[in-house]
């Protein structure tokens, strides 16, 4: 076996080191590149978490600082105010502003603001006594009640309004602007309607007038038109002319039954018997009634001589006795059948 000399191993030896070194370095590069994009990465989400925990915590420190519905100071501590609806129960301690204690407001009242009052303000009611109004919105914890005027009643709109007033009536004037909630109506011009009812009056007055006055000419014309024709001759009674000289005495009880004292009272007064001669008659016989006609009849038929008859029988007629004056014609006509 061939011997090397000490020299040529420790040259072989360095060779080989030299080789080695190299493919060490060659190994160990990718190794050391890899390490270090690693260590970028989790350098980088270090970063963000800490950033984002830091966020965290101030704010939540903000938040434990801030009062969101404004502050106030009581005993020298900065409290939070309760929002609107609530009402104050408990006073913040020095530990933090925002430890105070609050409640919703009762029914029927409210805190429409902020506040740290321990009480809530009533709410208002729509409902007064002749204030004619209605709601038009509930009250609730965080607003009072609104109310409105109700139909025919108005509030002026720049107030906060207590009651409404009724509404103008413009009656004959007629209305330019309604009435609403918030406004009283607006009537026409008073002198404008008065002119103008005024003309309307004058218009229907001519109108009557003239109605009338055409109605005047109609009946005075058909008037004449009558006046100028013939007439026909009036019809004569055929028992009339009999009558003359007829002899009443025995047929006297007769026509006083048929009578009465009523009618027979109207006839002597309507041919100018004085009241003084019928009354006359009636005393004669106070309370007998046929006696007072019989007597009345007597005396009337003297007074009236031969025209008595007919003259019976004309004034029952006129009279419109119908139903009496025809039962005296028959006891005239049976009189004339005896003498025949």
């Amino acid at each position: 076996m061939r011997m090397r000399n000490p020299q040529q191993q420790q040259q072989q030896q360095g060779g080989l080191n030299s080789v080695c070194d190299e493919q060490c370095r060659c190994r160990m590069a990718p190794d050391r590149s890899t390490l270090s994009a690693w260590t970028i990465i989790v350098l980088f989400f270090v970063a963000a978490s800490l950033t984002s925990a830091s966020s965290r915590v101030h704010l939540r420190g903000k938040r434990q600082a801030g009062c969101q519905d404004g502050s106030y100071t009581h005993e020298g501590r900065t409290c939070c105010m309760c929002a609107a609806g609530l009402r104050l129960v408990k006073h913040c301690t020095a530990t933090s502003p925002n430890d105070g204690k609050c409640s919703i407001c009762e029914p029927n009242t409210y805190n429409s603001l902020p506040n740290y009052k321990e009480t809530c303000e009533p709410c208002k009611s729509c409902s007064q006594p002749s204030a004619n109004m209605e709601v038009a919105e509930p009250c609730t914890a965080a607003r009072n009640t609104k109310c409105r005027c109700k139909t025919g009643y108005y509030c002026s709109s720049d107030t906060d309004c207590i009651a409404c007033h009724p509404c103008k009536e413009c009656g004959d004037a007629g209305v330019k602007t309604a009435c609403n909630a918030t406004s009283d109506a607006v009537c026409n011009d008073e002198s404008q309607a008065n002119h103008t009812a005024i003309i309307v009056s004058v218009v229907i007055i001519i109108i009557i007038f003239a109605i009338a006055f055409a109605g005047a000419l109609y009946l005075f014309f058909r008037k004449r038109q009558h006046s100028n024709e013939p007439q026909p001759a009036e019809q004569v009674d055929p028992l009339l002319p009999q009558l003359k000289g007829l002899e009443l005495q025995p047929l006297l009880p007769d026509l006083a039954e048929v009578l009465g004292w009523k009618t027979m009272k109207e006839v002597a007064m309507r041919t100018g018997m004085l009241n003084t001669a019928i009354e006359s008659c009636r005393q004669n016989h106070p309370g007998n009634a046929q006696e007072q006609t019989l007597e009345l009849l007597s005396t009337w038929v003297e007074r009236q001589g031969r025209e008595a008859p007919e003259k019976l029988i004309t004034t029952l007629h006129t009279s419109r006795e119908r139903m009496k004056e025809e039962r005296v014609r028959k006891i005239f006509s049976d009189k004339l059948d005896d003498k025949v």
